[in-house]
């Protein structure tokens, strides 16, 4: 896709309505001038922090 005239590479649509939707915010930064936000890599780390918690909890006892 060409936005503020450079091309951007937006990833495959394997899910319609998730990709769309993560499309238009994309194509809304970019057309803003700003770095597209990573959504899928605040989920990852969210993921990575609840089972960092879990094993401690787990290690210590605590319920």
């Amino acid at each position: 896709k060409k936005i503020r005239g450079k091309l951007y590479y937006l990833g495959v649509w394997a899910d319609a309505d998730f990709d769309r939707r993560r499309h238009e915010r994309q194509q809304a930064d970019l057309e803003a001038g700003r770095k597209p936000r990573d959504v899928d890599a605040a989920i990852d780390v969210a993921k990575v922090c609840n089972r960092f918690l879990g094993s401690i909890d787990s290690h210590i006892g605590i319920s």
